[in-house]
């Protein structure tokens, strides 16, 4: 699975995410240890990792619209 941020956020490999729900019932939903960071321009991202992306292209492509930089966390033991 590939998560996809506008903004760099202050990941390493094997650092844990948590996913969480904040309504109707803030919880945690779930955690994932961190494969790989890209970086790079929307394209070379989309590039690099599509068959992995779980977003439409067209729905990434207005995502990243305003953006310079993407970086993709590739996403492993969830």
């Amino acid at each position: 699975m590939m998560l996809y941020q506008k903004h760099w956020l202050k990941l390493l490999q094997a650092d844990l995410l948590d996913f969480h729900a904040s309504s109707p019932q803030i919880a945690i939903r779930g955690a994932a240890t961190v494969g790989r960071i890209i970086e790079g321009t929307a394209a070379e991202v989309w590039a690099t990792n599509f068959g992995q992306a779980g977003i439409a292209k067209r729905d990434y492509d207005v995502y990243f619209s305003e953006s310079k930089k993407a970086f993709g966390i590739l996403v492993e033991t969830v």
